[in-house]
């Protein structure tokens, strides 16, 4: 069959469309066009992150007191107490390709050395008072292939 250009493509192809058309099992009814949409927007705007890596390194960053941006001075409470920024927990974990720092929650309970599958998504973070896109993990999983004993 010789193939001729169309306004869509060849004819082969436009045969090729037909014929799938023509494949139906049965016709396509509203809630299947429905389904299909619903399942298309999912896809096209899924913001999923997992991240499977090795524990290499935790750490703690210290209290650290709260100073104003423009002159550097302490900011106090209303009790003229100084007011600190929260102790956060640290975990430096290494995959393939490369390592990344993540937040460790304080309910999490992860040891150092250990491979573990981090669940979360893409956002906005604040490191050192400037707003950056990064990961943001809510959850893990330890590798259930691999028994603790």
């Amino acid at each position: 069959m010789a193939e001729t250009k169309t306004a869509t493509g060849t004819k082969k192809e436009a045969n090729s469309q037909s014929e799938n058309v023509k494949n139906l099992e049965k016709p396509m009814t509203q809630t299947d066009v429905m389904n299909m949409m619903r399942a298309n927007e999912e896809f096209n705007n899924t913001n999923n992150v997992n991240l499977t890596g090795r524990v290499v390194e935790r750490y703690t960053y210290p209290l650290q007191p709260k100073q104003v941006v423009k002159d550097g001075q302490p900011v106090f409470d209303e009790n003229n107490e100084p007011r600190f920024y929260p102790q956060t927990n640290y975990a430096k974990i290494a995959f393939s390709g490369g390592e990344t720092e993540i937040v460790e929650r304080s309910d999490w309970q992860i040891e150092l050395g250990s491979t573990y599958q981090f669940i979360g998504r893409v956002g906005t973070v604040k490191k050192f008072g400037k707003e950056e896109t990064g990961f943001i993990f809510t959850d893990f999983r330890a590798n259930p292939y691999m028994s603790v004993a």
